[in-house]
């Protein structure tokens, strides 16, 4: 049986902590052959006025040091953040050859997640800026070092709730990322340097699902492997990037299939396809999950990498057998569902049953190690969002079979007891603290016997008081390009003025217009025809 890796003597303390002792020496310690420490300030002893900590410099070299140890140790193994060689890292930051704009950004966007007294918010805020206009100085010059200080300050933008600036940052990284041709292999390089630009390009990726969840890029040739330093995770980057492809599918055609406004073909094969996907990932093999192997994972930096796979496997089977609850906003039309076979649809609803409850005790799991997460996996919160909400919709649906029942004091105990977990790590988030507030509501009208809607779609109602009153196939997409309560886009409030825009718009487009002028996006079957998960295919 496999053993998760690294997960003895990988203790680690911050910057902000005592350093009273340490069990593990970091990559710092044995280079410089001491053991590093800060300079000693008592958290809140920092007065922010003093000229010294609001300028651009960096601190001294040995917390420099540190900073970067404690990136490695609470950042990095975070999927989206793990394009950094910490080797590489730590010793070009010894010898003095680290590029400025990338330890800018390094120790800006730790400070920010750690919550350094001595430098957040307003050195971090200095650093982060510097590293942005270090870059756009060099805009067209783009370089790896630069791309990956970009992606770090889309995290620390992100992370400080300027969402609108961090997303368009990422489009500058997703663009250098292209001129650098870092999705093709450069077999002249060295295995390190290939490796570096894997992750690189993948982590573009997976920051990009924080924003709209459908990443649209074509991937790289070959996928991460355990280890960039020597220090093995088991595989766990590659597992979490592979169930993001598939929920990315899972996501699109859940979105298409609402484009329909007629009825459609059974989607019963479909959804056996992306099963069999799932199952391929061999996750419910070794490594699978089990308190136990939780609890090893408890004293070692990759304890959130290993939740985030967990929590995404089960999440994933959940996207896709609420296909099959009529009724739930990110179920399919109500007449594909009818069109299946109810025994098919029956073991749906149980299985979205099994995995939503396993998400949440994956939760209680971890919160009952009473280890501190210092920046818990965002699979936290999006997973403890969906399965409750999924649950108390069940609870209140009609009777089922025995396999299928939650009882409405059940499923109100595990939803307010996720929401006192999750609330403590995610309500200050500027991206997921609306997620915390969306579930604190959803329980309390489920409980007062108030209807609400049972679907993510959030922003679906967004042209409600609009002065025009849309036809029916405008609504479809609008429902089709809708984000998640969870998604950063939708917190960035980007104004559109598309309606402005139009007012002087000479001609009406009509649903009849569309149907009878347009290409036929209205067909399932063509559009099922064509679907193939692990493409790049897009609807509109």
């Amino acid at each position: 049986m496999q053993r998760c890796p690294d997960v003895t003597n990988d203790k680690h303390v911050t910057l902000s902590e005592n350093y009273a002792a340490s069990s593990e020496t970091s990559y710092a310690e044995s280079f410089s052959g001491t053991i590093v420490t800060p300079t000693g300030e008592s958290p809140g002893g920092v007065c922010f006025d003093d000229p010294s900590l609001t300028s651009f410099a960096l601190p001294e070299i040995h917390e420099q040091l540190q900073i970067i140890n404690d990136y490695f140790r609470h950042v990095y193994v975070h999927p989206g953040s793990a394009f950094l060689s910490e080797v590489s890292i730590t010793k070009r930051c010894l010898n003095g050859t680290i590029s400025e704009v990338l330890l800018l950004a390094i120790c800006a966007l730790t400070a920010t997640v750690l919550r350094y007294p001595r430098y957040y918010p307003a050195q971090s805020t200095c650093w982060i800026q510097k590293a942005e206009d270090l870059l756009w100085a060099g805009v067209e010059s783009p370089t790896v070092p630069k791309t990956q200080a970009l992606l770090l300050a889309v995290l620390c933008r992100v992370e400080t709730g300027n969402v609108k600036r961090g997303y368009m940052l990422l489009s500058l990284a997703s663009q250098s990322a292209s001129a650098l041709r870092l999705h093709y292999e450069r077999l002249d390089l060295d295995h390190h340097s290939q490796e570096v630009r894997r992750r690189l390009t993948w982590s573009i990726m997976l920051i990009d699902t924080y924003f709209s969840e459908d990443f649209h890029g074509g991937g790289v040739a070959g996928l991460p492997p355990a280890s960039l330093d020597g220090v093995s995770e088991g595989g766990l980057l590659q597992y979490y990037i592979r169930l993001t492809v598939i929920r990315r599918d899972v996501l699109r055609l859940t979105r298409n299939l609402h484009l329909q406004v007629k009825e459609t073909p059974q989607i019963t094969g479909l959804v056996e396809v992306v099963e069999g996907m799932l199952k391929s990932l061999k996750i419910s093999e070794p490594p699978a999950y089990s308190t136990q192997e939780l609890q090893r994972y408890a004293n070692s930096r990759w304890l959130v990498r290993y939740a985030a796979v967990q929590l995404g496997w089960h999440q994933s089977h959940c996207d896709i057998y609420r296909l099959f609850l009529l009724g739930y906003k990110e179920a399919a039309p109500d007449a594909m569902i009818q069109a299946c076979e109810p025994d098919y649809v029956a073991q749906a609803v149980a299985l979205s049953i099994s995995h939503a409850r396993t998400v949440i005790n994956i939760i209680h799991d971890i919160h009952n190690l009473r280890v501190p997460l210092v920046s818990p996996p965002r699979d936290m919160c999006i997973g403890g969002y969906h399965s409750s909400r999924l649950l108390l919709y069940l609870s209140g649906s009609e009777p089922k079979r025995k396999d299928q029942e939650v009882t409405n004091e059940k499923a109100v105990s595990l939803a307010r007891s996720t929401l006192a977990i999750l609330r403590p790590l995610f309500e200050t988030s500027p991206v997921l603290g609306e997620t915390i507030e969306a579930l604190d509501q959803i329980i309390t009208a489920h409980v007062s016997g108030v209807r609400v809607p049972p679907g993510d779609f959030a922003n679906e109602d967004r042209g409600a008081g609009s002065r025009i009153r849309r036809p029916q196939y405008a609504m479809a997409i609008q429902r089709h390009t809708a984000l998640g309560v969870h998604s950063a886009l939708r917190q960035a409030q980007f104004h559109d003025d598309n309606e402005d825009a139009g007012e002087d718009a000479g001609e009406i487009v009509t649903e009849a217009s569309l149907h009878n002028n347009g290409p036929n996006i209205w067909s399932a079957q063509g559009w099922l025809q064509g679907f193939s998960p692990g493409s790049s295919h897009d609807c509109i």
